[in-house]
């Protein structure tokens, strides 16, 4: 295989931005008087899955970070691609006007690269699941091996949330070559609603590394 670069990533992170936003509206509506002098700051387990991938083309490569993509299918059957299935100590602060902030940074996360043909990350993991749970045969990893995780989401006191995670790493295809692999995304959440087009506001990189 050749050395692949492409900027026209796949979607990062879904499901805790949700819970983010949440956590957000739920901070600017609860604050009070009483509170406005505190600034918690305190660790959670955080439940870790995302997706990276190129768009638009024949051969689609899609980055599978937390486990492997049957573990998304396992972990939330009712909509795979909202799975997390990994974990990660995150490190959570709530400001006493209702902003605050979400960070993680975790070693040796589970990395799968697997190649989707014409699928892009969303239709992908629907089809595996579905193949599945149909008992049917499903992709093997194209690639694997682990990642550096880096996250760090921040809403501000009217609950909205900039987002911003990479994770990076390298992988070992059944012939033994090695890749190097990196994913991110940087995107706001406005009134619940996410801003943009993933294929612009995410990157992702692959690129085997020459043999000595």
């Amino acid at each position: 295989m050749n050395t692949r670069h492409s900027r026209r990533g796949g979607l990062g992170r879904r499901g805790l931005v949700a819970a983010i936003a949440t956590l957000a509206m739920l901070s600017v509506t609860l604050v009070s008087p009483a509170d406005a002098a505190n600034r918690r700051v305190f660790q959670v387990d955080e439940p870790i899955g995302f997706f990276y991938g190129t768009f638009e083309a024949d051969d689609n490569y899609v980055m599978v970070v937390g486990g492997p993509a049957e573990a998304f299918c396992e972990e939330y059957p009712e909509d795979p691609f909202l799975g997390a299935p990994g974990s990660a100590k995150a490190l959570v602060i709530e400001n006493a006007d209702g902003s605050g902030e979400v960070r993680v940074e975790s070693f040796g996360q589970p990395l799968f690269i697997y190649e989707s043909g014409p699928l892009e990350a969303p239709p992908f993991i629907y089809s595996f699941c579905d193949a599945y749970f149909a008992g049917e045969p499903t992709p093997e990893p194209f690639a694997e091996g682990t990642a550096k995780l880096k996250v760090r989401d921040q809403w501000d006191a009217n609950g909205n949330v900039q987002v911003f995670n990479q994770a990076r790493g390298r992988v070992l295809d059944a012939e033994g070559n090695q890749y190097y692999v990196h994913g991110s995304a940087d995107f706001e959440v406005i009134g619940g609603e996410l801003q943009g087009n993933p294929a612009d506001f995410v990157d992702f990189e692959f690129r085997r590394f020459p043999r000595k």
